[in-house]
């Protein structure tokens, strides 16, 4: 563009003048988008999909100066039952700028989708220009938009826009989902023959009595990877008789985030309970609100802070809060993929009322895996510093988000050459002699387990003890399933079960080529 220097102020005033005068001819930047200027809460609907002004259809920015924008809100919901993706585009354009690059678009990213592209402005009438590219989006789900058209001010002389125009419409392109089940996905990998599935041979006997046999991912590295809420998780396995919030039951997805959160507390507490160490009561009782983790992460981490404090989650004795908060919390589209379940908090060494060690010879994954599920609590003691806490220990928890059981590393393994996986899930993961995953000769169990990570982890599960009654297992450094103060500082890999309705639309379950999920 030619002469695009500023020239004085009385130019910019006569400009004024001029649009008050000859505002249709002369407007400098004249846009719209949509139709009907007068229509109010306007829905376009095609197929599945609808888009709706909240306002009017129409965006205008009459007599517009270098510097002007104008606004408009827009939102696409898919009304029907299946999920599928859209495109969103600028379409039917009008734009005899001299120079296209004088407008400047700004789209916002919704939450659920940020898929934005780069708007290249078309340089002819009549072309398209893509926005939004390959959004996915779930039944009854509403992503909205905002878009900004500012007429670019870089200090030239605007006289050769004089009296141009831009006008669009917004039109949305919808694809219907291609995909399978991500369940039978991981059966069908098992029926031919995969070797990084194995079934556990789980049972639960006491009051509930049920073979749950679970599917789990084993090995070193499996190809378990999917694609969830922007980021990379993991799947534990296909977990059988899993009851919901509802009551019934069925068989589900348990992924968890593959990086940890950061370090944080199980739980902490004040001076006066349990020495400020914590309770090792994990969802709520009576009055009692529940561990300062299971709260944060099913508030604060599902985007409603209410447990934060500055920014900080609990991170030490006497209730301490200094570990920065996780950046990232669980987006819309992904908390729709959650399903609420029943979590099973009983202690894996509490058998019947006494407490075994982390080295006795019951401690293994078959007994662990029984005893988390029946109603034997985290709580033996009575009285002392270290017991006081008064508060009555629950055996199951109704939420979305929690962490993994001591069991889930156990049966993770796939052993190796010296040590088969049968033998490892027939020893402990501690004690004095030879027979146990800590010693350098059964080093197979830990090595080829992916969820051995070399750093210490928080689990779901309380410790029994008989003069503490703020333990918590951990999987220590070391691969060690032990307990640990609820108010020390562990990581934190956050764990949810996908609704069954999951499916996967590609990848291959590699890091690098993950699961894509949707619904």
């Amino acid at each position: 563009m030619k002469n695009k220097y500023f020239k004085p102020i009385v130019l910019v005033v006569y400009f004024f003048a001029l649009a008050s005068l000859l505002v249709v001819s002369y407007a400098f930047f004249s846009v719209s988008v949509g139709g009907n200027s007068e229509a109010s809460d306007t829905v376009i609907t095609t197929g599945n999909m609808s888009l709706l002004f909240t306002d009017s259809t129409q965006i205008d920015l009459d007599n517009a100066i270098p510097g002007t924008s104008v606004t408009k809100t827009f939102k696409i919901k898919n009304n029907g039952t299946i999920p599928t993706t859209y495109d969103v585009y600028l379409s039917e354009i009008l734009n005899d700028f001299i120079d296209k690059n004088d407008l400047v678009y700004i789209l916002s990213s919704p939450t659920g989708c940020s898929n934005l592209t780069e708007t290249v402005v078309p340089e002819e009438t009549g072309d398209q220009s893509k926005i939004v590219s390959s959004c996915a989006i779930n039944p009854n789900v509403e992503h909205e938009y905002t878009l900004t058209i500012t007429f670019k001010d870089d200090n030239t002389n605007q006289d050769d826009n004089k009296g141009k125009t831009f006008s669009a419409k917004i039109s949305v392109n919808e694809y219907k989902v291609n995909g399978d089940p991500l369940i039978q996905k991981i059966i069908d990998l098992k029926t031919n023959g995969s070797t990084e599935l194995e079934y556990d041979g789980t049972e639960t006997l006491g009051d509930l009595g049920t073979v749950d046999n679970n599917l789990r991912y084993v090995g070193e590295n499996p190809n378990n990877y999917v694609e969830f809420n922007n980021e990379l998780w993991r799947i534990i396995g296909l977990m059988n008789n899993v009851q919901k919030e509802d009551g019934t039951t069925e068989s589900l997805i348990k992924i968890r985030r593959a990086e940890s959160l950061g370090t944080y507390s199980w739980d902490s507490s004040d001076s006066s309970t349990n020495r400020g160490d914590g309770i090792n009561q994990w969802g709520p009782s009576g009055s009692y609100e529940g561990a300062d983790l299971m709260r944060e992460l099913n508030t604060d981490y599902l985007g409603s802070v209410t447990v934060g404090t500055n920014g900080k989650w609990y991170s030490g004795m006497n209730n301490s809060k200094t570990s920065e908060m996780p950046s990232n919390t669980i987006n819309d589209l992904s908390k729709s993929m959650i399903e609420k379940v029943v979590w099973k908090l009983g202690s894996p060494n509490n058998n019947n009322g006494t407490s075994i060690d982390r080295g006795d010879s019951l401690f293994v994954a078959h007994f662990i895996y029984e005893h988390e599920r029946l109603n034997y609590g985290g709580k033996l003691c009575s009285s002392g510093n270290y017991c006081n806490d008064r508060i009555t220990r629950k055996n199951t928890w109704i939420g979305l988000v929690g962490l993994f059981y001591p069991s889930d590393y156990f049966y993770a393994t796939s052993g190796g050459e010296t040590t088969s996986r049968l033998t490892c899930l027939n020893m402990p993961s501690y004690n004095s002699q030879t027979n146990n995953w800590f010693h350098s000769t059964r080093k197979d169990c830990k090595n080829n387990d992916w969820l051995y990570t070399k750093i210490a982890q928080w689990t779901l599960s309380p410790a029994s003890n008989s003069n503490y009654a703020d333990s918590v297992f951990e999987v220590d450094g070391d691969n060690v399933v032990t307990p640990g103060g609820a108010s020390e500082l562990k990581n934190v890999y956050p764990v949810v079960f996908l609704k069954s309705s999951v499916i996967f639309t590609k990848g291959d379950g590699s890091e690098l080529n993950p699961y894509k999920l949707v619904m």
